[in-house]
């Protein structure tokens, strides 16, 4: 049975599904919507033709012989030896059917990783994989398939972002893939991060699912089924860290988390996955070390190779110093409000605001940008950080509450254009869970406009996407921070403006005596913005002698710091290699997004082949020589994958057309909130009549949550259905969902709403539990359709 003609039962995409939104909350499929979820499953394999390619949910069907989740378990041990990490990734496939399976399964990985290897083990057969051009290891793995033989296939996506198709799975078997790869740990302030991802978060695929705008690239592996929000992940995560410092630890920890951790001296531990996490594959895992008095290592690292030799050069630089007298400077802070921020991120995003904004000092300028399917701004022109007008911005900042798409590119070209007040130095500052696929593109946004501002990003959520968050601050000169709980943000806030208002080191030169040094990386040293030591790779020939200095102009003078070659004595590091190959690949992919130039593609790829890494065109292939399946005959299965924890329904929901959950898809791309200046008109009165809330989600049932049923008093807006809509779509908060699960059927709902829009009481006409909180909750909205009988000059933007 082919995938075609089975998909109807096993997933329905969210652009064509259609919900019965009365009687219960069981949903059901209507049949005229089949052929949707067939067309995003077939773009989803790689197929041609109309197709939505845009995330949706997994819906499992009744075919017993298809077994529909084929990937059991998923297991990670690495191994920290000094600042290199090296990891295997073991995962798990079995066939619980009675049909052979492919399975396609899109994982994440880190943005520093140098993925170097892969085997395939079939019962006592362990196949290594060979490294190829993409195209190529793609049609040997495909041959492979129609021949009935078992075949896997890595390829990359994006940096961070795999894809791994295990073909002829025969019914009882267990297929173990694993893969191998090593990256460079560099502390921040002494303290060193390990950053393990477990998923993919869900990529917005624009308004209509297609490539060509600035957010979506209408790449296949974009078309991902997820499950809902809360649900627990379908197969079983565990991870083993074995540290050997090199110098004793102080502290190690793993917030994310429930950990073990054993010391074996003062230079070794272990930390192990608790049992009771076996499914926390739903959040990056972040452990954290220190060694004892803060204490970095560097120096030299050398490896003397038989064909080539490597250096990595970590320099630790001075202790930053604030000079007295700082100038005024300009922010221009852009949140994102689309729907992946719905709920938990997007209350982040406002504390984090509230921490920077507050920071500002009264000589400083700002201005606020919120965006998801359009943008707006706080104020036309940036203003002074006064008290009144930084209580205003976070005004307008607490009105945001999450839904619609994730334009950010159109975002950055509307906040990068704004006008300059020339002599003062300006400072971007982006918040969002980077859950696009267009990286490339909003990187070029960057470069082409920046100017001589720089950019901060600020990834907020359990699972960012970090190549597009570190990726950002790349291209911007500046620094990427990851916000995963509210009571960071007020650190990460003071790190960001220690960052801006005094650079560690600028200036930096790299000069050798003696020691013959070629194909440098970085090619040009930037400043340094954060308490971190500086990264160089490189190749060296000759003899191992002579010296190395590092020099730059600290806040107090000149500084420099040298190195004896010679004094190395251990020369064989042989990761250094892949992970100079890494850098100088990353490189070339900052100025050739998507192979554009032909000839950078073509040295990316020699140098993926000769290094043995994967990159965006070469890939891992291993076929077996067995013919397993004479018949040739596979059902394909895409491996669903849980939403990162915190994330709700609505980062799926946000296509342009259908229902999802029996809300309309298309409320979620309402525009965004704009400043609405004061009018003179009394307040009005909105009643909205609910039918029954109980937010229960059952076992095979879906959640369909609160619906409008009619509207009244509609003396506030010139678009009752845009009103009705944009309702609509707000109840659609998880938090709110949650305060209103006991809301009897027929509640009247009074809310009172000023000229601006702003929810000022709410009234129920009948007492529930959770009543409180669901009116501290309505109380912070703020209506973007609220807009008739309004005097005044008013920028609006209606759904």
């Amino acid at each position: 049975m082919s995938l075609r003609r089975s998909t109807t039962t096993l997933f329905a995409c969210c652009a064509g599904l259609a919900l019965s939104t009365q009687g219960d909350a069981q949903a059901h499929i209507r049949p005229k919507t089949a052929s949707m979820a067939t067309r995003a499953q077939a773009a989803s394999t790689g197929e041609t033709g109309e197709a939505t390619l845009s995330p949706y949910f997994f819906v499992k069907g009744g075919d017993s012989a298809v077994d529909q989740l084929p990937l059991k378990a998923t297991s990670a041990k690495v191994a920290i030896s000094g600042v290199i990490a090296d990891v295997k990734v073991t995962q798990v496939y079995r066939n619980t059917g009675s049909q052979p399976l492919e399975a396609i399964y899109v994982f994440p990985g880190s943005t520093r990783s140098a993925v170097y290897g892969m085997t395939m083990t079939i019962g006592e057969r362990v196949l290594k994989a060979q490294i190829k051009e993409r195209g190529q290891a793609r049609t040997d793995y495909e041959q492979a398939k129609a021949q009935g033989r078992s075949a896997s296939l890595l390829e990359q996506h994006r940096p961070n972002v795999f894809q791994m198709n295990v073909a002829n799975i025969l019914p009882g078997d267990e297929i173990k893939v694993e893969l191998s790869y090593t990256e460079l740990l560099v502390p921040t302030e002494g303290t060193y991060a390990f950053v393990y991802p477990t998923v993919v978060g869900p990529r917005y695929a624009g308004l209509t699912g297609r490539a060509g705008t600035e957010s979506s690239t209408g790449e296949a592996w974009v078309a991902n089924p997820y499950t809902h929000a809360g649900e627990k992940p379908a197969t079983t995560f565990d991870l083993e860290v074995k540290l050997a410092a090199g110098m004793p630890i102080q502290r190690m920890s793993c917030d994310t988390h429930k950990t073990s951790i054993a010391f074996d001296g003062k230079a070794d531990a272990t930390l192990r996955l608790d049992p009771s996490e076996a499914q926390g594959g739903n959040r990056d895992v972040i452990v954290k070390y220190q060694l004892a008095g803060g204490a970095v290592q560097s120096g030299l690292l050398l490896d003397q190779g038989r064909e080539e030799n490597t250096f990595l050069l970590m320099a630790q630089p001075p202790k930053r110093v604030a000079p007295k007298d700082l100038p005024p400077r300009e922010y221009v802070f852009i949140m994102d409000v689309s729907g992946s921020q719905m709920g938990f991120p997007i209350e982040v995003s406002k504390v984090l605001m509230k921490e920077m904004i507050q920071g500002l000092r009264p000589q400083d300028l700002f201005n606020v940008m919120v965006f998801e399917g359009s943008s707006a701004l706080w104020s036309p022109a940036s203003q002074h950080a006064t008290p009144e007008n930084a209580q205003q911005a976070l005004a307008f900042v607490r009105s945001q509450n999450g839904g619609g798409g994730t334009e950010l590119g159109s975002a950055m070209r509307r906040a990068l254009g704004l006008p300059r007040v020339p002599g003062i130095s300006r400072t971007f500052v982006v918040s969002t869970d980077g859950y696009i696929s267009a990286d490339g593109q909003i990187f070029d946004i960057i470069r082409k406009n920046l100017g001589s501002a720089n950019l901060f990003a600020f990834g907020i959520g359990s699972s960012v996407n970090r190549h597009l968050i570190e990726g950002m601050a790349h291209a911007g000169q500046g620094e990427a921070f990851v916000i995963t709980r509210p009571e960071q943000a007020a650190a990460e806030a003071e790190k960001f403006r220690a960052y801006v208002s005094s650079p560690v080191l600028t200036n930096l030169k790299l000069t050798t005596h003696g020691f013959h040094i070629q194909d440098l990386e970085p090619m040009q040293l930037p400043d340094v913005l954060a308490d971190r030591p500086v990264i160089c790779l490189g190749k060296w020939t000759g003899e191992a002698r002579g010296t190395v200095t590092l020099s730059g102009i600290s806040g107090v003078g000149p500084w420099s710091q040298t190195f004896e070659v010679g004094q190395v004595r251990d020369r064989q590091h042989g990761a250094l290699r892949q992970l100079w190959a890494r850098q100088r690949i990353q490189m070339l992919s900052d100025y050739d997004q998507f192979g554009q130039d032909e000839g950078r593609k073509a040295e990316v790829t020699r140098l993926g082949l000769a290094y043995h890494l994967l990159t965006a065109h070469t890939s891992f292939v291993a076929v077996d020589t067995q013919v397993r399946n004479a018949s040739g005959h596979t059902s394909t299965v895409t491996q669903p994958l849980p939403l990162p924890e915190g994330v709700s329904d609505a980062a799926v929901g946000n296509v342009s057309r259908g229902m999802v959950g029996g809300l309309a898809a298309s409320v979620a791309c309402a525009p965004a909130s704009m400043m609405m200046k004061k009018a003179e008109s009394a307040p009005a009165v909105m009643e909205v009549v609910a039918e029954d809330a109980r937010a229960r989600r059952d076992k095979g049932k879906a959640f369909r949550g609160l619906r409008v049923l009619s509207c009244s008093g509609l003396t506030g807006t010139t678009n009752p259905q845009a009103l009705r809509q944009e309702i609509q779509a707000r109840l659609m908060d998880p938090a709110l969902a949650s305060a209103l699960a006991a809301l009897p059927a027929g509640t009247r709902v009074v809310l009172k709403v000023d000229p601006s829009g702003q929810v000022l009481g709410v009234t129920f006409d009948h007492a529930f539990a959770g009543s409180i909180q669901a009116k501290s909750l309505l109380a912070t909205w703020k209506l973007r359709s609220w807009t008739g009988g309004l005097a005044g000059n008013l920028e609006l933007t209606l759904g």
